[in-house]
């Protein structure tokens, strides 16, 4: 397990006492959930994806259909922690709050703990907002990365009407390292030469009754910060993109679609006389689509069959000047099925099991350009059978234990924890 997420594995106890306190505070208006951009952290990734990354982090993901009426909620506080390799936990929390101060000012607070492809990141976003109208307010979002000191702000606007099915419409622009001019407080001396302005657009709501969609536009403009502490120039810019489509056939029935796609850019240069040992040159794409179907077998919902299918694409090249045995080329092709069946324990309606098998099918090419003994392909297929045990806390909480095997090998697998809350 990687220290950096330990140390932020343990701050997670510190949101418990805050999320009960949340429980009981007073019902506001629904929220959108703001994209927390985690900076520009240039260089190779952190976490080695082997054949069965993109398989576990698809089962560790919250399910669909929680996943727009938490957007939507007042406030909440979402968590998932899964076992990605035997060493390395893959981690996300999500926490938001808004406390009405009168009748036309309010705060919101929201909080990403987290670990992605790249690095583990603790960020904290303070919006003050102002009510221009019933449907209108204005926001200035305050972003403090919490592990490395710097303070982004900008401007937002956001629309509502849920009688017209607009849950809501945001417009948000945030400037990386608006207060200070250095990037992290670990290098004083680093000087930012171009800030990123992150543009994002927000929106979720029905449109001709044809369900509920959820649509989120963030770019992530290119950044350079110049660290002259360890003489290099470090650059980086990305954009993401996800549609979250959700229909109601019936009652009992419904059907997902949910895509994304995110493009990153990179390179630390070095400055100094002799080079940078860090120098590096990488750029990635990654797109994922996803449809899934549910039905539901009685009339208290849980009782339920669902299946679906993931198809993902990722293309990564890595080039490392001072170390060019690491540079490489990842191409990944695959394609993710996966059955459930979802049935109470005994006699309570507390708890319920859903049995999940997920198989995949692999076309993944690693090449080394600099070092060939290293290339190679990944195994053909990947299963694994997951076991999501659900405790229903209360109508808006639930808990989930997901004990998991491996099909390609027949051993364990590893799993994860989840919690779900809506206030």
């Amino acid at each position: 397990m990687r220290q950096g997420l330990v140390r932020r594995v343990s701050r997670s106890t510190v949101l418990v006492a805050t999320a009960i306190a949340c429980a009981v505070a007073p019902r506001a208006r629904a929220q959108e959930f703001p994209t927390l951009f985690r900076g520009d952290e240039v260089g190779p990734r952190e976490i080695d994806l082997d054949e069965e990354a993109f398989l576990n982090l698809l089962s560790f993901e919250q399910p669909l259909e929680s996943v727009q009426p938490f957007l939507a909620a007042d406030s909440g506080w979402y968590t998932t922690l899964g076992s990605l390799l035997a060493d390395t936990l893959w981690y996300q929390q999500d926490f938001k709050y808004r406390a009405p101060i009168s009748d036309t000012l309010a705060a919101r607070a929201a909080i990403r703990n987290a670990v992605d492809l790249d690095t583990d990141f603790t960020q904290i976003q303070v919006t003050p907002e102002l009510l221009l109208s019933d449907r209108w307010t204005a926001g200035i979002p305050a972003v403090l990365g919490a592990d490395k000191g710097t303070l982004d702000g900008g401007l937002a606007f956001t629309y509502r009407d849920p009688a017209a099915g607009v849950d809501f419409l945001r417009l948000q622009w945030v400037r990386s390292d608006l207060v200070f001019g250095q990037r992290t407080d670990r290098f004083p001396k680093s000087e930012v030469k171009r800030p990123a302005d992150n543009l994002e657009l927000q929106w979720q709501g029905v449109l001709f009754g044809l369900g509920r969609t959820t649509l989120v536009l963030a770019d992530e403009m290119p950044s350079k910060v110049d660290f002259v502490e360890t003489q290099r120039v470090d650059e980086f810019a990305r954009f993401t993109a996800r549609v979250l489509h959700a229909v109601e056939v019936d009652e009992k029935q419904r059907g997902f679609l949910d895509a994304r796609y995110e493009i990153a850019r990179e390179r630390s240069t070095p400055t100094g006389p002799l080079g940078a040992p860090d120098a590096f040159d990488g750029d990635r794409d990654l797109f994922s689509t996803r449809v899934e179907y549910q039905r539901d077998l009685d009339d208290d919902h849980v009782r339920r069959w669902r299946f679906g299918a993931q198809y993902l694409y990722l293309r990564e090249d890595a080039d490392a000047p001072a170390q060019p045995a690491l540079d490489h080329s990842d191409l990944r092709r695959e394609v993710v099925a996966y059955a459930g069946y979802r049935t109470p324990l005994e006699t309570t309606s507390k708890v319920d099991l859903e049995t999940v098998v997920y198989v995949d099918r692999l076309r993944n090419v690693h090449r080394y350009p600099n070092d060939p003994r290293e290339d190679g392909h990944d195994p053909v297929f990947q299963g694994k059978i997951s076991f999501y045990f659900r405790w229903h806390i209360s109508q808006r909480a639930e808990f989930v234990i997901d004990p998991t095997f491996e099909l390609d090998q027949f051993g364990w697998g590893g799993g994860g924890v989840m919690l779900r809350c809506r206030m």
